[in-house]
């Protein structure tokens, strides 16, 4: 397992892979070369390395600022592990009263360097069973994401870049709005429509019908080891009710070691992922949605 925070990671491990015992200026030195051409020596690596890497992003939907038993001891087993995650955090209540911090200490789990908080929508209704957006106008759509980033913004002082929709309902204006908010990643789910070009990222959940056949972390399992494509992505998405039984928690903490103990898996969340180069744009999301079927 390779956890990755940054980009600029990528090329300290390269260093590292080419020739452990050696600093980066004894291995120019020994390579006869010059740092512009051993920087692109170690970018090349880089990229061999991580093309047949299987890209793990574990996204969390549906929690608040506001503490909650569940999610307080989900946080807690992933710090712990040091795997990333990413959280589908709802700003506000059906009313638009928006959720208050009422915990330090789940406050300060949700601000860990390995989590990422992202915008879950403003109220996470299910507006005439079409999600909260599926049926919005573009005007009411950019309302809701204005009014969510600006309480998210309030209460964490790290970036906001993904939007996660409830119910991964998506509507027409989703491109431009997300990118007038400063949103420049989308994950919903494989079977959504793509509204039109732009520079959205799509890194939808991947594990779609093989969940509702196999359950949530047996479809993940076999999706991470059985994963064939180069540079590819698994996006597993699970909620609380996930985990109601003590076999449930067990399977998750059995497949974050599987995934810590893989030299062929790499954790992310959707920011890291953004961040490394790995692009996802609505070309790609297109192709994957034809493959799949």
């Amino acid at each position: 397992m390779r956890f990755s925070s940054e980009a600029s990671a990528n090329a300290n491990r390269s260093t590292h892979f080419l020739c452990p015992k050696f600093s980066s200026l004894a291995l120019i030195s020994k390579l006869r070369m010059n740092k512009k051409q051993f920087l692109a020596l170690c970018a090349l690596f880089s990229f061999v390395l991580h093309a047949n890497a299987v890209k793990v992003v574990f996204r969390l939907d549906d929690p608040t600022v506001q503490y909650d038993s569940v999610h307080n001891r989900l946080l807690q087993l992933f710090i712990d592990k040091g795997v990333p995650l990413s959280i589908a955090t709802i700003p506000c209540s059906k009313d638009e009263i928006p959720y208050e911090i009422n915990d330090s200490s789940y406050w300060r789990l949700l601000n860990a360097s390995n989590i990422e908080i992202a915008l879950h929508g403003l109220t996470h209704e299910d507006i005439n069973r079409q999600g909260e957006f599926g049926g919005l106008s573009s005007d009411e759509t950019n309302r809701r994401f204005k009014k969510g980033m600006q309480i998210l913004r309030r209460h964490f002082d790290k970036p906001i870049n993904t939007f996660i929709p409830p119910f991964n309902a998506i509507n027409a204006s989703f491109p431009e709005n997300l990118e007038s908010n400063g949103l420049q990643i989308l994950s919903a789910d494989m079977f959504r429509s793509v509204p039109c070009k732009s520079n959205v990222q799509y890194y939808p959940e991947t594990l779609g019908h093989l969940m509702e056949q196999k359950g949530i972390w047996d479809a993940a399992k076999e999706s991470i080891l059985k994963s064939k494509e180069k540079n590819a992505i698994c996006v597993v998405m699970f909620h609380a009710y996930d985990l109601q039984d003590s076999t449930a928690w067990q399977q998750l903490e059995n497949l974050l070691e599987l995934c810590c103990n893989n030299k062929k898996v790499e954790l992310y969340t959707f920011r890291f992922l953004y961040n490394s180069g790995e692009h996802s744009d609505w070309l790609r999301y297109r192709a994957n949605q034809l493959s799949s079927g």
